[in-house]
């Protein structure tokens, strides 16, 4: 549903599968919707992408689902250079067992990197405010996933932080801490950005 602020008048746009979280370009100028989808072939987890003031669509994505035994496409977020799109494959609600993040060019709309990670039913992906890396955060386990975005999305530390599963991360400023919630424990972590320990 696109709303109109100037005069407040509504626009819709029949999705393949449920869309699960909207992510405007930083440039403005595109629009990336996350979709759940309901099968590997014909209606996929992936993004639409739109282009903002027309919203014509302008690219399909697929994601590689590469051993993955279930399917949800989760949240998706830009770098901070908005050169790159994440997407999360999560997994349904009964089942919080998906692992693949898969890292998109933003430009050409194809797929870079493909990746596996430690924690299951994963769903988001925070970018350190310097943009050195992204940490996953889940649904299904008490493991983070840090992923160095100068080394070709590759996932450098798996830790396990209390008890239950990890909720969200907000950094200082200068990307040198992270503080985890934990919706297992009701604790809060701290994650030395530097070290990468908690």
């Amino acid at each position: 549903v696109i709303i109109d602020t100037t005069d407040w008048s509504v626009k819709k746009i029949k999705m393949p599968s449920k869309p699960h979280y909207v992510a405007p370009s930083p440039d403005g100028k595109e629009v990336w919707v996350v979709v759940e989808g309901k099968d590997r072939e014909s209606n996929y987890p992936g993004a639409l992408v739109f282009a903002i003031g027309s919203f014509e669509q302008i690219a399909q994505i697929k994601m590689p689902l590469i051993g993955q035994g279930v399917i949800e496409g989760h949240h998706g977020n830009f770098s901070q250079d908005g050169k790159y799109f994440f997407i999360l494959n999560r997994g349904p609600g009964s089942k919080l067992e998906g692992t693949e993040v898969a890292v998109f060019d933003a430009a050409t709309k194809k797929l870079v990197k493909r990746t596996d990670t430690v924690s299951t039913g994963i769903g988001h992906t925070y970018n350190t405010p310097d943009g050195r890396y992204a940490v996953v955060t889940n649904y299904g386990n008490n493991w983070v996933s840090v992923i160095d975005n100068t080394q070709g999305f590759k996932v450098v530390k798996d830790l396990a932080v209390g008890k239950g599963r990890m909720g969200h991360i907000a950094f200082t400023p200068d990307s040198r801490y992270g503080y985890l919630s934990n919706a297992g424990d009701g604790n809060l972590h701290k994650l030395d950005m530097k070290t990468l320990t908690v």
